[in-house]
């Protein structure tokens, strides 16, 4: 019953959708496992009562004649009507077939460079001593499970997709004026670790060596969880035994999700979160080495530095008792009784006692081989009224991003910000708004990004923006942002 108040009263009758409702793949036979439904039948049966015009995967094939007579004839008829208007919607029943001489099987020239820019303005520079790009190196070592990997569609590719290349082809193709030495050292999953010391040989003799690791696609995706989120097999090893030669050492980051990178980071001169790129991956990672683009992506989630402080989401309530730095393991010991837990400086405040404060990368991280200076952001208003439409712009935030490089880049502009007391527990900070611009070496623009009245606002029966004093922080991330003060009247 509360199923069908939700996509039916609500979404159907009071929202006004004239859509469909489709359920996901055995969804609906899911029903039965999940124990509330007694067979697929009856699973139908509630799925379709509830409002469902659409299952994905199609149990209702499987039901006799006279199981499926006992569905509600309206509630049928809802659902039939509603995929007829979108066939007809879609022109389906005028042309209800399509050419087949103009299917598009294999992508075009411009569709690949789509998908190469995506690939390299997607990747995120962790870190960088400025080793990246690789300026005129002559000898360079691939090492790593993806050096000769064709592994970068990722996870859901349909078998007729446009297969991807692997770096050390693409390499060598681009720049045949380098001596590149290829070692693989080590599998993506195997406990071996005998080509360890081929890799470590063919870095005392590189000017430089790039570690192309990560998880292999099945690794990511649904059904795909993982308890540890280190690299997985002997690639950490790999890593910290090529970077301990001294030669300059890069990791481009395969991954389709935060990795721990605790083990390593601190060890390399350079760390590209490159995902998993698609079809013109490998083209992009040796456009990210080369220079030849930028890393201009940022985050959209947090890196941990351990898989115990998962989940560690940006937009965290607030705790009682915040800690202003990490902890530290210590046998000393506090009498409470005697002194009070609030005589005892940053004992008993939140946070772990083996990590530094907060995660290894946060929420927004990112930068460019570019640099980029910030002037002082300004508001167009330091108060707005409370009452008004929710899509109302209320005030804008502006700020002057000039390149400092002598190189073209992105910057990206994020505002985050922060209700300083509420009526409801609000996030430590929430993102509401960001810009990217790209800019010649020394060109100057101004960033201007409007804030509509809803981001400031709350549910508490209803959304509404409470009188008070909000923060907004402005900056090309969390630990570069400034404080700008605004208040809702």
């Amino acid at each position: 019953m509360y199923k069908c108040q939700r996509l039916t009263d609500v979404l159907k009758r009071e929202w006004g959708f004239d859509g469909v409702v489709v359920g996901d793949a055995e969804g609906v036979a899911n029903l039965v496992p999940h124990g509330v439904a007694e067979n697929l039948a009856d699973a139908v049966r509630q799925a379709y009562a509830a409002g469902l015009d659409i299952e994905m995967g199609g149990s209702p094939l499987g039901l006799a004649d006279d199981e499926l007579a006992r569905l509600d004839p309206g509630r049928v008829d809802d659902a039939v009507r509603r995929v007829l208007r979108v066939k007809e919607a879609l022109g389906l029943f005028e042309n209800p077939y399509v050419d087949p001489d103009a299917e598009i099987t294999t992508p075009d020239a411009a569709s690949r460079a789509l998908v190469r820019a995506a690939a390299t303005r997607g990747s995120v520079l962790l870190h960088n001593d400025g080793t990246l790009p690789l300026v005129a190196p002559r000898r360079v070592l691939l090492t790593g499970p993806y050096a000769t990997s064709t592994d970068h569609l990722g996870a859901w590719v349909q078998f007729f997709g446009a297969r991807a290349g692997s770096v050390v082809d693409e390499l060598s193709d681009r720049r045949p004026d380098l001596e590149i030495a290829v070692e693989e050292g080590v599998d993506f999953l195997s406990p071996d670790d005998d080509g360890i010391a081929a890799a470590v040989r063919a870095a005392a003799a590189a000017d430089v060596a790039v570690v192309l690791a990560g998880e292999p696609s099945a690794l990511s995706g649904e059904a795909a969880s993982r308890s540890d989120l280190r690299l997985p097999g002997r690639q950490e090893a790999l890593i910290r035994a090529v970077a301990a030669t001294g030669t300059p050492t890069v990791v481009m980051l395969v991954t389709g999700r935060p990795l721990v990178v605790a083990g390593w980071i601190d060890e390399v001169a350079a760390a590209v979160v490159v995902w998993h790129g698609g079809t013109e991956a490998p083209a992009a990672i040796v456009d990210l080495l080369l220079g030849d683009a930028e890393p201009s992506g940022r985050l959209p989630m947090s890196f941990p530095r351990s898989v115990g402080q998962i989940p560690i989401p940006y937009a965290h309530e607030n705790t009682g008792r915040p800690a202003s730095t990490g902890g530290t393991l210590t046998a000393e010991h506090i009498d409470v009784g005697l002194h009070g837990p609030g005589n005892v400086q940053d004992k008993y405040t939140s946070k772990y006692l083996d990590l530094p404060l907060g995660p290894q990368f946060s929420f927004g991280h990112g930068s460019g081989y570019a640099r980029f200076a910030h002037g002082v952001p300004e508001v167009s208003a330091s108060a707005f009224p409370a009452e008004g439409a929710l899509d109302e712009t209320v005030l804008t935030v502006t700020v002057e991003v000039t390149n400092t490089s002598d190189r073209r880049g992105d910057e990206v502009v994020q505002v985050y910000l922060r209700d300083v007391v509420a009526s409801v527990t609000q996030p430590v900070r929430r993102l509401v708004g960001f810009a990217r611009r790209t800019l010649d070496a020394g060109d100057s623009a101004t960033v201007s990004i409007a804030l509509p009245r809803e981001v400031f606002g709350l549910w508490a029966d209803g959304w509404r923006v409470e009188p008070g004093a909000f923060e907004l922080h402005v900056g090309s991330t969390l630990a570069t942002t400034r404080l700008v003060r605004v208040e809702a009247r």
